[in-house]
């Protein structure tokens, strides 16, 4: 089974997929927005784009899950402290959709960032732009911008579900008084 199938079945179960591109398309808009929505309270909507390589070659895709996941690894961390992090697994709700654009050279991800409660969402997103910044790789265009509504997920799915970062998808876990 290939991993997009994979993907569909996990988040719509074992049914049966139209083979019309948009019938399935809109199948999976009907069910991917309300799970990535209930996901979490989203408040940020952010788009990375990532560098490319010496050669000036847009990196393989592996190489941009790698930084995504170092990206948010690093905010995790920034808020929970190391220890909050990987002893007690405490994380903020994230979703990120791969992108690559039109001609498959301009490699970014759409995220949807919830933040962590105790945190004043001014001072989230600044961090969210430092860590960005500082993490290698990540950060050649930021765009940060308050999450409005279920648009921003269709925006994100429409990019094409495969994009979805499986290891960067998960809802909150985390102590009000555990936030720096």
């Amino acid at each position: 089974m290939s991993t997009r199938k994979s993907r569909l079945h996990a988040v719509l179960g074992p049914s049966s997929f139209a083979t019309d591109g948009f019938s399935e398309k809109t199948k999976i808009s009907n069910y991917a927005i309300p799970w990535l929505s209930n996901l979490g309270d989203w408040d940020l909507s952010v788009t990375l784009t990532f560098s490319r390589n010496k050669a000036g070659l847009c990196p393989p895709i592996y190489s941009i899950e790698k930084c995504c996941r170092l990206f948010l690894s690093r905010l995790n961390r920034q808020i929970f402290t190391r220890n909050g992090v990987r002893r007690n697994n405490y994380r903020i709700a994230s979703a990120a959709v791969l992108g690559r654009g039109a001609y498959g050279d301009h490699p970014h991800a759409h995220w949807v960032l919830a933040c962590p409660s105790g945190m004043s969402k001014v001072k989230f997103a600044n961090l969210v732009t430092e860590v960005a910044g500082s993490t290698k790789g990540v950060g050649l265009q930021i765009d940060i911008q308050p999450y409005r509504d279920d648009g921003w997920l269709d925006y994100m799915i429409d990019h094409g579900f495969e994009g979805l970062i499986d290891k960067v998808c998960f809802s909150a876990k985390c102590l009000p008084h555990k936030i720096n």
